[in-house]
Order: C-alpha cells, then structure tokens, then sequence
C-alpha cells in the first residue's frame, strides 16, 4: 500500500496526492476558448466524484481565438497555484 510520503516516480521526483472528496477544483481555461456544454458536462462529473468544483472568473471568456485576455488567464492560473485550498487545477 502506497502512502502519501513514498509516493515518487522512477525519475526522482514526487507524484501529484491523490484528490479526496471535497477537496475544491477551479475549473480555469488558461489558453483557447472552451466550450460551455464541454465545462458544464466536465464540472458535472468532478461534482459527481465529490470534488467542490469553482468555475474561474475568465473561464467563459473570448479574447480572439484565446479564453481571455493573457492578463486575465494569467491572474486565474497564477491564483490558482498560489491558493493554499486548492487541490488540483483543471
């Protein structure tokens, strides 16, 4: 049985902890557009495994052929990685 600190792969480094019921997930499209029914369906089936799923502020949005302006997915990436809560990025 594998625990959270003997996780490491075959080059080294550590596995990503396994997400637990609960845990929040922002959904944040940090380069092209998405698709509405594609993000509801996919923040659907997080909600369904148990995660608490956060739609990104700049997720919807058009910049051109881009989810955003870059400052906008920038800030969402950048606020999700710095955001001690968060579990997993999708």
């Amino acid at each position: 049985m594998r625990t959270d600190t003997d996780v490491s792969n075959k080059v080294g480094g550590s596995l990503p902890m396994v997400l637990a019921p609960g845990d929040s997930i922002p959904l944040i499209a940090p380069a092209g557009r998405v698709n509405r029914d594609a993000l509801d369906a996919d923040a659907e089936a997080l909600r369904a495994r148990g995660s608490n799923v956060k739609m990104g502020a700049h997720v919807l949005d058009a910049y051109g052929h881009m989810a955003g302006t870059d400052r906008d997915r920038a800030s969402a990436l950048m606020n999700a990685f710095l955001n001690p809560k968060i579990k997993g990025i999708f």
